[in-house]
């Protein structure tokens, strides 16, 4: 399927992943997974070409070169925004799809697959949070919010057997199963912790308090201190991303983690599963502290503003929301005001019960009911009447209208009595315009035919009189029209 799809359809996350990977290689972090065995060929400035080219294989290329090469390539890439438009426009029918690198012939093909490589490697599953009930309550505005609806398959399947196996040995667990807490790492670092989740291969804080993955119950650690923003950025970007922290879902058995004061240490990354990444840009970044905030954290305020109260009908919304249960022993906090986690799903609830308030049930006559029960007969029914031929049964409504000079509105077309029809009159039938032609008249073969005018053709079952055989029979003599009225 390619790239196109999420660009289409995620192209703010796919913005953040090219992003993270320009950075990611750009300051020396880039690692395993690399785009070997693709087939680039690529330009690279620091060795001597040894092919006619002057390309080299990527994959023969030392790492520090292959994360040279990436950051070069990434930065020829057309800002993701462009991609959409592109891959959206318009074609004429029997033209193929317009193609990416059909958007500009000088970015080379390495490019483009390193594009592919930084959506296709990503195996977990990304959508920005935008409406309010399904982002945290009292978290900083400041901050992106992003949530992982899939993680990568294999860690979730060992959380959750994790969790299980909490739930049973633990009354706790069993209660709470898991804690939610804070995770701050510089920037560079967040291509391969989306990848690969936590592990601990690289000691970048210290371990002053035991060898793990470190956490933060109040994010205002995370958020200020440990993720450091990037000291590069992809020039055609829209998200900008220096700054990125992650609250992860941790197995609720604090006894077996490393420390749990002042922070969490977990050991045991299978215990660890990221459920939301906040992300913040440069233009988003507080230039001077503000006041009542601590130094060493950067400017982030201890406690949000005050506000009014809600009034009746908005701590009425307030309860209604269902909240991510938190073991109360462990409380989440941002500045030590409580963080609180809507349910995944309760934004969806909402919008599916506000649409099935907006539906307005159909009052069915007896007709009506016939028709959607298929119980059809023979069209001489005691509640319409029936207009027999030697070619057709048709039939008729309790309202019909005569169209045979001319199609107008149906308020200006006189009403006639449905006994009177004759087989080549044109009549309508609430929204549908139908002519009848005896099997005699014409010579050309003819179907049905519909003639699209930007609207769902609601009432087409109304014709459900027509003769069984019709499909079957000479197509001159079927109802070759059917028109619409606006």
């Amino acid at each position: 399927m390619g790239p196109q799809y999420e660009i289409c359809s995620n192209p703010v996350v796919v913005d953040l992943l090219v992003s993270l990977a320009y950075i990611a290689a750009a300051e020396g972090a880039l690692d395993a997974p690399l785009p070997i065995g693709m087939g680039l060929r690529v330009k690279c400035q620091s060795l001597t070409p040894e092919d006619p080219d002057g390309l080299h294989d990527f994959d023969q290329l030392d790492l520090p070169n292959m994360r040279g090469v990436i950051r070069n390539l990434v930065d020829q890439i057309p800002p993701i925004a462009e991609l959409k438009r592109h891959l959206e426009q318009p074609r004429r029918p029997g033209h193929a799809k317009p193609r990416l690198q059909d958007i500009d012939r000088v970015v080379p093909e390495a490019a483009w697959l390193v594009l592919r490589w930084c959506v296709a490697s990503c195996t977990a599953h990304l959508e920005e949070l935008h409406w309010e009930d399904e982002k945290f309550k009292n978290m900083d505005p400041t901050w992106r919010q992003f949530r992982f609806s899939v993680g990568a398959p294999d860690a979730e399947a060992k959380f959750r057997k994790a969790v299980q196996l909490a739930k049973e040995e633990n009354a706790r667990a069993h209660e709470f199963p898991s804690l939610y807490a804070f995770h701050g790492s510089g920037a560079k670092n967040w291509h391969s912790i989306i990848r690969h989740g936590f592990w601990l291969k690289t000691v970048t804080n210290g371990r002053a308090f035991g060898h793990g993955v470190y956490f933060a119950k109040d994010g205002a650690i995370s958020l200020g201190t440990y993720s450091a923003a990037a000291a590069s950025c992809w020039r055609n970007g829209a998200i900008r991303a220096t700054s990125c922290v992650a609250l992860a879902d941790i197995v609720n058995l604090p006894s077996k983690f490393i420390s749990t004061s002042p922070y969490f240490v977990v050991d045991k990354t299978e215990w660890i599963v990221c459920r939301y990444l906040m992300v913040r840009g440069p233009a988003q970044q507080s230039a001077l502290p503000l006041a009542g905030t601590i130094p060493f954290l950067n400017g982030l305020p201890q406690a949000p503003a005050p506000v009014a109260a809600p009034d009746a009908d908005g701590i009425a919304e307030e309860e209604e929301i269902g909240y991510v249960p938190l073991d109360p022993q462990h409380p989440l906090t941002l500045s030590n005001v409580l963080i609180r986690i809507p349910q995944p799903g309760y934004a969806l609830e909402k919008l599916l019960n506000a649409r099935r308030e907006e539906f307005i049930p159909m009052d069915y006559d007896e007709d009506d009911l016939r028709i959607l029960s298929g119980d059809v007969g023979d069209g001489t029914g005691a509640t319409s009447a029936s207009i027999e031929g030697a070619d057709h049964i048709l039939t008729a409504f309790t309202q019909v209208y005569d169209t045979t000079s001319v199609l107008t509105a149906k308020s200006a077309m006189p009403q006639i009595s449905p006994v009177d029809l004759g087989k080549n009159d044109i009549v309508v039938v609430e929204c549908n315009f139908t002519r009848w032609r005896p099997a005699t008249e014409g010579k050309s073969k003819k179907s049905w035919n519909v003639f699209d005018v930007g609207f769902d053709l609601i009432s087409i079952f109304l014709l459900h009189s027509a003769p069984a055989d019709l499909p079957d029979a000479d197509p001159v003599g079927a109802a070759n029209d059917i028109t619409v009225e606006l």
